[in-house]
């Protein structure tokens, strides 16, 4: 080869070489070109949402914002009218007498549910006391076994009390088996005082929510509700606290509305009750009144003398009742009339 062939092919090299390296350069620097304009691309869509979701926020904002910059206008344009105002306060002097009555009545039955006793409020057992023997030859401070009551071949360990002698005795708590709880049966036995004062809160409390509620709602100073029904719902949660947590049958707002509404049947039961024995003795007022009537005015001779008995010497004679009071069923009785022998 010659010196020009061989300058040749270097520049040929060469040339490939260099016009190899531009082309991949040229890719390198599209494929770039084409990635960063995605990018921005992207950017400014993001910025675009960004951008369009600040828009709306704002816009809902300053939506709410004129909402209630409208609402508070209008409160403070509309006047109340000196009838408006005496309803007002009206409504207020009510929903305070109501709360004052309803915070004695929720003293009174919290006293009453501190009264309760363990009977009417009976506790799950965890143990059970028992009375051991020291037995002969042992002295304070040894351990001994014996057998636990309530648990079948269950064994327990205890060690003697000071100053305690063979023969004599001391107590120990033993562990008890749980029992499983019918969650349909009431084991509380709550007093009729209880009831009744439970009962007599629950309505007085109701009876200040809407008082409340109604004056807050005439009112248009007043721009914050009042929850009506969220006060209705959580008016025994501070009784409930008073509560052991260890009851059989558990105590909760649940449980308390059903006393209510025990309290109240039986209220009615009682009331319905002495309204019927009062209307059966005013009905027996008036017949033994009307048979002293009788007694005193006879007939006269002119009426017929069909269903009497006639005595030639007297002249004809009357037939004579006895009232008598048969026992029915429970309380009710009935009347009956039957005849007197002469």
């Amino acid at each position: 080869t010659t010196k020009g062939g061989t300058k040749r092919k270097r520049l040929s090299m060469d040339s490939k070489g260099s016009v190899n390296t531009k082309g991949d350069k040229s890719t390198m620097s599209k494929k770039s070109s084409t990635k960063s304009s995605s990018k921005k691309k992207d950017d400014n869509k993001r910025t675009k949402k960004s951008s369009s979701s600040l828009k709306k926020s704002s816009s809902s904002a300053s939506l709410g914002k004129e909402a209630t910059a409208s609402v508070s206008k209008k409160k403070q344009k509309q006047e109340l009218t000196p009838e408006m105002k005496e309803q007002v306060a009206a409504l207020k002097k009510r929903a305070f007498d109501l709360k004052k009555r309803s915070d004695e009545l929720f003293a009174a039955t919290r006293d009453a549910i501190k009264k309760m006793t363990d009977k009417e409020l009976p506790r799950k057992k965890k143990n059970e006391k028992v009375s051991i023997v020291v037995p002969e030859g042992k002295k304070p401070g040894d351990d001994i076994t014996f057998s636990n009551p309530h648990v079948k071949g269950q064994k327990l360990r205890v060690k003697i009390p000071a100053k305690s002698k063979p023969g004599s005795k001391f107590v120990v708590s033993v562990p008890v088996p749980v029992k499983s709880i019918n969650t349909d049966v009431d084991n509380n036995k709550w007093p009729r005082e209880a009831q009744d004062l439970l009962d007599e809160f629950s309505h007085a409390y109701d009876d200040w929510c809407h008082a409340e509620a109604a004056w807050r709602e005439m009112d248009p100073i007043i721009s914050k509700k009042f929850q009506l029904h969220h006060e209705r719902m959580n008016k025994f949660n501070t009784l409930l606290t008073m509560f052991p947590k260890d009851l059989i049958t558990p105590v909760d707002g649940t449980y308390l509305r059903k006393v209510v509404r025990r309290a109240r049947q039986n209220k009615h039961k009682r009331t319905k009750t002495a309204q019927k024995l009062s209307a059966d003795e005013q009905a027996l007022q008036t017949d033994t009144a009307g048979t002293t009537n009788s007694s005193a005015n006879p007939p006269s001779s002119d009426l017929p003398t069909t269903g009497r008995k006639t005595d030639s010497a007297n002249g004809p004679s009357e037939k004579k009742y006895r009232e008598i009071r048969v026992p029915g069923k429970g309380r009710e009785f009935v009347q009956v009339m039957a005849p007197r022998t002469i």
